[in-house]
């Protein structure tokens, strides 16, 4: 019996689906009927060949035939290989005349969820039909845009084949590349075919691709790798396995504009609002979604464009990108090491007086202008470009290591202070958790963009999450968990949750409490649907391991899984709302706010209360990860005093920067609400002595508090929960301006 499925696609604009969801064991029995429309009427399938393209969690491919059945109506019977790798699968329809692909729809998803497999468990691979000789673009294709020239062919070569820069002519292959080995891959595009190297029988011609069709990938992931090289010889030398002249493709970008923004003193007006100033004048921004791409004046702009890259530092303090988004070589995974977003180091002027604050941001060193300390490496060099981790920390599943990588939780077993010195350490002495210079930059991005105090006025991240729900239907041998409509309301698809039992304690929603996590700890929530009574909906869920749901089974929400946001069709936004305060967000393409704090690694605070009527909150930074310490040491310098909130939260109204610590934020008054000033909550303590650790942005059941300058110091170095997280840091290692 077939299970059937409706979806709706446009070849001219973004339209939303449903999420279905299937078992990986429905074998064969799974059909999508589609409407195409464009823009919005139902198009005219006459002489045309449907066919769609799926890509599935893993990363492998399935591009089958459909037949048309009625106006703007076609039908795919999805084979095993669609759905027999549990996740979220995405998929578009692509309209052919004969070999010539004519339209392509937007895409939609839908879940698998795992079956109880037998012994004749099918192995996930790529699946073609008739459309093997046929380069296939769109959205899909835009994360692996060089591999998809050649898809087909690594799937037949069982991971022999190596992808090489493309060249123009068979003689720049030979002169590229005199000296191939089995398995080397080029494309030829004068003569748009693709030759593989093979030890016995040299260049053998694989495949005469479509190159109209590589001409529109390219041009849907910014044409990335044909702009490095064009505007500065930007090339990837493979004999060191690393990007050459980025920072001449950064230089190209500058313009020699000013950005100015500028706010009110909180006491001259509460407004959370500023102004654009110069060149800032008239541009807009707004975040973006999964399916709403938002006008962002910005993205192009050199100096705030944003490239997502694997990269690493060397023990000089030096850079190295060794992939880019979109040039093949480039993955999120971990396989190809860290990622992180690549950006133009720029230059900043502050000014203030009793009214006003603000800044000037600029591509050019003018007068009075000083390049970010981020771009200072401490002996004064400056760096070609900057570097900032994309995602939270979290183990890498190939060595363990804390790492910037997509689809793995962030990292929470003791990641105080103290203990992440030694953790990111083990990556090497060049590394370190989140810096004042990681916060600065996304802050001012901030500023700038959307000329606004409150991050939340913008997007509000994973603020609201702090939900917890029993089980209302029980089940054995589940993958999935029934909870009310209602509850069910307070679950979001995609989110990261634990399944727990508190048989024979008491219930509690303290996350650090095994008990919440004693089934399935930390897992994501694939997708939701509703139960046939009407009242419940099920919760499918990622697991290994089928489980028993009884009355005191549990599903509670934890912070984000890394990653929730890459298919944010811009380079800020969350997956589907920025404003519900359940989602984490990006901005300027680095993923924050998931759900819990992140430890600024350079800083110390100490409550120093030697004199009782003269009680100080200090803050010390450093500025050289490899001496980072467990107490204040003279490596620290003091940068100034913060407020004091007396042990309770407050709204804070003002901070403050030194000319010696730019990168340093000071929050230094409070006062205000949730709509006014920052609109982000500050702690700290009543008079007390002893160290703190400073934690960022914020925790799920923080409401309206958190956000980008949310700011806690009530715990000690050594202070760790489940909602205290961690960033690996490039900028653990920068100048020093205080020893002059």
């Amino acid at each position: 019996m077939l299970k059937e499925f409706k979806v709706i696609v446009d070849i001219e604009k973004i339209v939303r689906n449903p999420v279905y969801t299937v078992n990986s064991n429905d074998l064969d029995t799974f059909k999508l009927i589609v409407t195409v429309n464009k823009s919005g009427i139902p198009a005219d399938l006459t002489n045309v060949t449907p066919r769609i393209a799926i890509k599935k969690p893993d990363g492998n491919t399935v591009f089958l035939d459909g037949i048309v059945t009625g106006l703007g109506v076609c039908e795919f019977l999805l084979t095993t290989q669609a759905y027999v790798v549990s996740g979220s699968h995405k998929a578009e329809i692509m309209l052919y005349d004969g070999t010539t692909k004519v339209a392509v729809s937007n895409d939609f998803s839908y879940a698998v969820v795992k079956g109880i497999m037998n012994d004749n468990t099918v192995v996930s691979a790529n699946e073609w039909q008739s459309i093997e000789k046929v380069l296939v673009d769109g959205p899909i294709a835009v994360d692996n845009a060089i591999d998809a020239a050649a898809n087909a062919q690594q799937v037949a070569s069982e991971n022999k084949t190596k992808y090489l820069p493309a060249v123009a002519t068979v003689a720049d292959r030979d002169t590229t590349y005199p000296a191939p080995i089995h398995g080397d891959t080029v494309r030829v595009t004068d003569e748009s075919k693709t030759y593989r190297y093979d030890s016995v029988s040299g260049w053998v011609l694989t495949d005469q691709y479509n190159p109209t069709a590589i001409d529109e990938v390219n041009a849907k992931i910014d044409t990335i790798s044909e702009q490095l090289v064009q505007s500065a010889n930007v090339y990837f030398d493979d004999k060191i396995g690393e990007y050459v002249n980025l920072g001449k493709f950064w230089d190209n970008q500058r313009t020699g504009k000013k950005y100015t923004v500028e706010f009110n003193q909180y006491g001259a007006s509460p407004s959370s609002d500023g102004i654009k100033k110069d060149d800032n004048v008239g541009l807009f921004c707004e975040p973006s979604t999964n399916t709403y791409k938002g006008r962002n004046d910005y993205e192009n702009i050199g100096l705030f464009r944003s490239i997502d890259v694997n990269a690493y530092v060397d023990a000089n303090d030096d850079y190295h990108v060794t992939a880019i988004k979109g040039d093949g070589r480039f993955k999120a995974d971990g396989t190809n090491g860290d990622v992180y977003v690549m950006a133009m180091p720029g230059y900043i002027k502050r000014y203030l007086d009793s009214v006003v604050w603000g800044f000037t941001y600029s591509d050019v060193q003018y007068a009075g202008f000083e390049i970010l300390d981020e771009a200072v490496k401490p002996d004064g060099t400056i760096r070609p470009y900057l570097l900032h981790a994309k995602y939270a920390a979290g183990k890498n599943p190939l060595d363990g290591l804390l790492a910037s990588i997509s689809g793995v939780y962030p990292e929470y077993d003791t990641m105080d202070h103290n203990s992440q010195i030694t953790k990111f350490h083990d990556k090497g002495l060049q590394y370190s958790g989140k810096t004042t210079h990681d916060d600065y930059y996304v802050q001012m991005m901030l500023w700038l963009k959307y000329a606004t105090m409150n991050s939340e006025n913008a997007m509000k991240g994973a603020v609201s999450y702090y939900n917890q729900y029993v089980a209302s239907v029980f089940e054995t041998n589940a993958t999935r968990i029934i909870i009310s409509n209602s509850n069910a309301t307070g679950i979001e698809v995609g989110s990261c949750v634990s399944i727990g039992d508190f048989n024979g304690s008491t219930q509690t929603n303290d996350r650090q409490n095994a008990i919440n996590y004693n089934i399935a700890n930390r897992v994501m929530v694939l997708s939701k649907e509703p139960l046939a009574d009407e009242i419940n909906t099920v919760i499918n869920l990622d697991v290994a391991t089928a489980f028993t749901t009884t009355a005191t089974t549990t599903i509670t929400t934890y912070p984000w899984i890394s990653g929730a946001c890459d298919n944010v069709l811009g380079q800020d936004g969350s997956p589907t709302s920025n404003s519900s305060g359940r989602e984490p967000f990006i901005l300027n393409g680095i993923e924050m706010m998931v759900g819990g704090y992140e430890v600024l690694a350079n800083i110390i605070i100490n409550n120093n209360n030697t004199d009782t009527n003269n009680y100080k909150i200090e803050v010390y930074a450093n500025y050289n990860c490899k001496t980072f310490a467990t107490t204040i040491t003279t490596d620290y310098d003091f940068v100034g005093l913060i407020a004091q909130t007396n042990n309770s939260w407050s709204y804070l109204t003002k901070t403050e920067t030194k000319d010696l610590h730019p990168s340093l934020i000071l929050p230094i008054a409070t006062g205000g609400t949730s709509s006014t000033g920052y609109g982000d909550g500050i702690y700290t303590n009543s008079p007390t002595s002893g160290t703190r650790e400073w934690l960022s942005l914020g925790y799920p059941g923080g409401g309206s508090g958190g956000g980008l300058r949310c700011f806690v110091a009530s715990g000690g170095l050594a202070s760790s929960s489940w909602g205290i997280l961690g960033r690996l840091s490039a900028t653990g290692r920068s100048r020093r301006r205080a020893l002059g």
